[in-house]
């Protein structure tokens, strides 16, 4: 299976999605904390592409092209709690969620990255040129010295 951009929730589960390497289907598992296999887990909503997964501090957060899916998960079920879209991205590519804002790339502007009002979506309210160097890729966190 090819992964894509796996997320932690607090609680250390990871969460990923991805395709099978002989089909195009979207499949989402959760590694438990202290387990050594995943556990696929069924979502009430279609996703079409395998995006960025990650713990927004309630929901598993799955972007899927334009939108951002919030899910809650029971076991091995995961209920849409919601959706945010970030009005003006077409394809989202890369996405980090910091607290009450969402940070991403979007395919189809390579060399801008968006911030977005989290959950609430809408219009970007900054925005971050890059001529020349391209969508960033994946997230780096740095704690800040006390």
């Amino acid at each position: 299976m090819l992964f894509n951009s796996p997320g932690y929730d607090s609680a250390g589960n990871l969460y990923v999605d991805g395709v099978p390497n002989d089909e195009n289907t979207f499949l989402f598992s959760e590694l438990p904390k202290g387990s050594g296999s995943l556990t696929n887990i069924t979502l009430d909503q279609y996703i079409g592409y395998a995006g960025p997964v990650q713990w927004d501090g309630k929901y598993v957060a799955v972007a899927d092209n334009n939108v951002i899916c919030r899910f809650g998960i029971a076991g091995s079920s995961a209920t849409l709690k919601g959706t945010v879209n970030p009005g003006s991205a077409q394809s989202l590519y890369s996405t980090w969620i910091e607290g009450k804002k969402v940070i991403g790339s979007d395919e189809e502007e390579p060399d801008t990255t968006f911030y977005w009002n989290y959950p609430a979506g809408g219009q970007p309210i900054k925005t971050l040129q890059l001529k020349g160097i391209g969508a960033p890729v994946g997230a780096t966190i740095s704690k800040a010295p006390q």
